[in-house]
């Protein structure tokens, strides 16, 4: 117990000289930011498919034979692009009130394209599957974009710095302390495209426009101590 006493004050004392020794130096407190607008080339879809939901009560498997059909038709990978996300049954009633068993499957199914989405809508609509909506949207090259931005946030904080001292005849040194903040991406449920998208399956004879997602923007930003010189 006295040795943990003793560590942590030793802790203390260190931490203490440390801020007291940034503290005592000149410096000068700038803050960063970068922000960039990109297309998403991965555009995430729900589909829901139920043996209640389609008119002509189809059997599931029959739905999802001619669901898996028509997409490969599009150029779909199934493998890469189609995931089975969750799948249920409704046993209670049966057992209950010995009703047919009303069976359900969600996918979950990604796209590179808005024009690629609208013919998914469309022609899964005409297969009498219309439970289907965008859940989120992305880029297969995030990591890299928000790279990109951490080192324009941090020169343009530098480019600031020297800015606010050259008038003062100083100079900026290295930086003392750096804090960043976690990207900022903003992103509104495109009901404009959703609603387009819905009217198109109206019309058989429609042929989808290279239409584009509203892009994402990200915002990055970054506070920084530097030195003066």
């Amino acid at each position: 117990m006295k040795n943990y006493i003793i560590t942590l004050l030793l802790i203390f004392s260190i931490t203490a000289t440390a801020q007291k020794n940034f503290i005592d130096q000149n410096y000068i407190e700038v803050n960063g930011k970068a922000e960039k607008e990109i297309v998403p080339n991965e555009i995430y879809l729900r589909i829901i498919i139920s043996e209640s939901d389609n008119k002509a009560k189809e059997p599931l498997e029959l739905l999802e034979k001619n669901m898996l059909k028509k997409l490969e038709s599009l150029g779909i990978d199934l493998k890469k692009q189609l995931a089975v996300k969750d799948m249920s049954s409704n046993f209670k009633n049966y057992w209950l009130k010995k009703q047919d068993i009303v069976t359900s499957k969600e996918y979950e199914l990604m796209v590179d394209k808005a024009s690629t989405a609208g013919k998914v809508f469309r022609e899964l609509e005409a297969l009498g599957i219309s439970n289907m909506d965008v859940v989120r949207i992305d880029h297969s090259e995030m990591d890299r974009f928000k790279n990109e931005l951490k080192a324009e946030a941090i020169v343009k904080s530098r480019a600031t710095a020297e800015q606010l001292t050259a008038p003062l005849n100083q100079k900026v040194g290295r930086a003392l302390f750096i804090r960043e903040n976690e990207p900022f991406m903003p992103y509104r449920a495109t009901e404009n495209m959703m609603m387009k998208v819905s009217s198109m399956v109206l019309d058989q004879n429609y042929q989808e426009p290279e239409l584009e997602f509203e892009k994402i923007k990200i915002v990055y930003a970054v506070q920084v101590y530097f030195l003066l010189e």
